[in-house]
C-alpha cells in the first residue's frame, strides 16, 4: 500500500499506482519525493493499513489543492485520525510515522527560527521534509 508524493517543475503530485516510477521521474527532472504507506487516495481510504495504537499521527496530504502536513493535536486512535482526515476532505495522504517517541513537530520560519508545534524536543531525528520554492 505504498504511495509517493513527488515535487518537480514547480508542483507536486501523489502517485499510488506506480510510486517507484514517480520517484525515478522526479529525480530525473531534478525534483524529489517522499514514499510511505498510503492512507487516502482521491478521498477514499486505502484498505489494508491499520494501526491498533493510540498515539499522535502525521500525514503529508493534499487539502484543497494544496500540499500540507497534518498532525493530530492529541493522542488518538488511528481510526479516529482517519475519520478526521475524511471530514476535512483531504484528497490524498501518506503516513509519516517516525516511530514511538518521535512525534515532535515543528516548522522553520523564513527568518530561520524554529517554531515548535507540539511534543518534546529531541536532539536527533530521521524524518525530514524540506519545501523550497
Amino acid at each position: 500500500a505504498y504511495g509517493a508524493v513527488v515535487f518537480y517543475d514547480g508542483g507536486f503530485k501523489f502517485e499510488f499506482d506506480n510510486p517507484e516510477s514517480a520517484m525515478k521521474e522526479a529525480a530525473q527532472r531534478g525534483g524529489s519525493g517522499f514514499m510511505q504507506y498510503g492512507m487516502l487516495k482521491d478521498g477514499e481510504l486505502i484498505n489494508g493499513f491499520i494501526m491498533p495504537r493510540v498515539r499522535s499521527y502525521r500525514v503529508i496530504a493534499e487539502l484543497n489543492g494544496q500540499l500540507c502536513i497534518i498532525d493530530s493535536i492529541e493522542m488518538m486512535h488511528f481510526e479516529d485520525f482517519l475519520n478526521e482526515l475524511k471530514e476535512l476532505n483531504v484528497t490524498n495522504a501518506l503516513y509519516m510515522d517516525m516511530g514511538a517517541g518521535w512525534n515532535y513537530s515543528w516548522y522553520r520560519k523564513n527568518n530561520g527560527k524554529a517554531m515548535p508545534l507540539f511534543g518534546l524536543k529531541v536532539p536527533w531525528s530521521h524524518n525530514w521534509v524540506v519545501f523550497r520554492k
